[in-house]
């Protein structure tokens, strides 16, 4: 498990990519990164089973629906390094708290587990 204070660019692509087998990362106040910061997360760390990101603005409904279409085709992989269903827990971002009854989120319960915290009504 890492858990990341104020996470920078730099550092998730210096340091983060590195730990290939990591499984639980946890970004506090992550209000510098932004959706494609994270979605090169799931790129590179094949192994990681939990995100949680607190604090991101740039992080939208777009993202989520990246994640479920990725874990999809991946679940749909023979040799798939990730154990599923990932948790993806998010808080304070720009994701609708209605997330989870909006398809494709609606009816991916079986490879996501997605927690929406105090999120502001956008």
């Amino acid at each position: 498990m890492l858990n990341i204070f104020k996470p920078e660019r730099h550092f998730i692509n210096c340091v983060v990519f590195r730990l290939s087998k990591l499984r639980v990362l946890s970004l506090t106040n992550a209000r510098n990164l932004e959706a494609n910061d994270l979605k090169q997360v799931f790129f590179h760390l094949k192994h990681l089973s939990s995100l949680y990101v607190c604090i991101c603005m740039g992080l939208n409904n777009d993202f989520v629906f990246f994640v479920v279409q990725y874990l999809k085709q991946e679940a749909s992989k023979t040799s798939s390094a990730r154990r599923l269903p990932l948790s993806l827990g998010i808080c304070n971002t720009s994701v609708t708290n209605n997330i989870n009854q909006l398809e494709p989120v609606a009816s991916s319960f079986s490879f996501l587990n997605l927690t929406v915290v105090a999120n502001p009504v956008i």
